[in-house]
């Protein structure tokens, strides 16, 4: 489960992944930051905001709890070409930062969102792991050589309850239509193989189907484990909703029938 901020917007992440994890069993509820929409003084701000508030969480939730970070991925960052030193520099700002409360008892685990092998590479040298974003299993697989054995991988995985392939494919390119615009997101697609001609019109059939895990439960339960097959420790679940933002009922349907069993 995922609790999101971005720069200058309402989310607060911090009471809201605090009430998830009062009132869930099992899951751990990373914190997603976007620190780097400016240059390095932003890295300063919030360090301030986010360092701290993960060991207070951490420290009534042990285990429960790790804090995320991710670029800004705002088309006027120039800067975003050397993305791997900004960042770099940020995690080590992180671990230096000061914290007045009593230490908890584990050091919380920090987790960059990673699509390149340059990231990845940051994630494998300076981070615990990797939150990849809109990738397949075979990246996975890639994203778990480069970082080793010992590291966290935490993909995430979109998924639609819905076995027409028009009606599936329709409404997953409404969902890809932001991430199509955006040039680190096609570059990303073009590291994993779908063309230029894929990211034309919407989307192709080949990149929303490689995307998305649309089907029925048995279908969606594969792509899922096609990840786990692939290395990893975790696989975030991102339902994609039918009518747009937020998420309806029937959308949220997909977290019940794929939350880990109870024994």
């Amino acid at each position: 489960m995922l609790a999101r901020q971005t720069p200058g917007g309402e989310s607060r992440p911090v009471p809201i992944g605090s009430r998830l994890i009062g009132v869930s069993l099992r899951p751990a509820i990373p914190r997603r930051v976007a620190p780097q929409q400016s240059p390095p003084p932003l890295h300063q701000s919030a360090t301030i905001v986010a360092e701290p508030a993960t060991p207070i969480k951490c420290e009534a939730r042990p285990h429960r709890c790790h804090l995320g970070c991710h670029l800004y991925f705002a088309r006027r960052v120039t800067f975003l070409s050397c993305a791997d030193t900004p960042m770099t520099a940020y995690l080590e700002s992180m671990k230096n930062a000061t914290y007045g409360g009593p230490a908890p008892a584990e050091t919380p685990k920090t987790v960059i969102a990673a699509l390149g092998p340059r990231m990845l590479e940051v994630a494998a040298k300076h981070a615990d792991g990797a939150h990849p974003y809109n990738v397949t299993s075979e990246h996975t697989a890639e994203a778990r050589r480069i970082l080793g054995a010992d590291k966290l991988l935490c993909p995430e995985q979109k998924v639609l309850l819905e076995t027409d392939p028009v009606t599936a494919r329709g409404i997953g390119r409404g969902f890809l239509e932001s991430y199509l615009r955006l040039p680190n997101y096609r570059n990303h697609f073009l590291r994993m193989g779908f063309t230029e001609q894929d990211m034309e019109n919407g989307g192709s059939n080949r990149l929303i189907d490689g995307i998305i895990a649309w089907g029925d439960e048995d279908q969606t339960r594969a792509r899922i484990q096609a990840h786990w097959d692939a290395g990893a420790d975790q696989v975030c679940i991102q339902s994609v909703p039918r009518d747009g933002h937020p998420l309806a009922r029937q959308d949220e349907r997909v977290f019940e029938l794929l939350a880990p069993k109870n024994s």
